[in-house]
């Protein structure tokens, strides 16, 4: 029988307030280690199944998250969900992105934990299709359409033995005028945990940043 949860939306405020803090340690406490856990982000390539990168994105993003004005949470059994529009702060006053959010959860050894949650920006339709053409690379000066898919797995085969492809994303941090940006940032991860960041004036020239010299 469905009913509403307090235990499941206490689950995902501590997941912000976490989250928010950098505490790795609480990572496990929160997110399951079900093969099954998924989280997509907003940005292209944020489709996340690895624990390595999940635990990557916990603790080295530098987002913190402010619950929405009305957060809700159901459960039916050992499953849970959960929907909120919360508010995600970029560091450095970089700026702050209003955002729609659902969850889910299971519940192991009498704890909710994630297993999935998928994070999207309410935009305009007319404004993604013009997003998604500079994206696929329909504008080009000899009338050439560019793989953007292509390039991506391009720059992944060129990078060092252990490094991954992570994100690419729009550098704009807001809706507003003043918080759009032009520029793309490519993002990999080593080994080890290290990260390289290349920024571009558009998401091709931003993915070879991040290739090595001569690959």
């Amino acid at each position: 029988m469905v009913r509403t949860s307090p235990g499941v939306v206490a689950a995902m405020l501590r997941f912000y307030e976490r989250l928010s803090a950098k505490d790795v340690a609480s990572f496990d406490s929160l997110v399951s280690p079900d093969p099954a856990t998924l989280v997509i982000g907003t940005a292209p390539g944020e489709w996340v199944t690895e624990r390595a990168r999940l635990r990557f994105g916990f603790e080295a993003e530098g987002l913190a998250i402010d619950a929405g004005p009305s957060p809700k949470g159901w459960e039916n059994g050992d499953t849970g969900w959960f929907t909120d529009e919360p508010t995600y702060v970029f560091p450095g006053g970089a700026g702050r992105m209003r955002t729609r959010l659902t969850s889910i959860l299971q519940r192991e050894d009498g704890a909710w934990r994630i297993v999935h949650m998928h994070v999207s920006v309410g935009v305009p339709d007319d404004e993604v299709l013009g997003l998604q053409a500079r994206w696929d690379g329909t504008a080009v000066s000899e009338g050439e359409a560019l793989d953007l898919g292509g390039a991506w797995a391009r720059t992944e085969a060129a990078l060092a033995d252990g490094w991954t492809l992570d994100s690419l994303r729009c550098a704009s941090t807001g809706l507003r005028p003043e918080q759009r940006s032009d520029d793309w940032v490519a993002i990999a991860l080593g080994p080890g945990g290290e990260q390289r960041a290349s920024r571009a004036s558009d998401p091709f020239a931003a993915l070879e940043g991040l290739a090595p010299p001569g690959r």
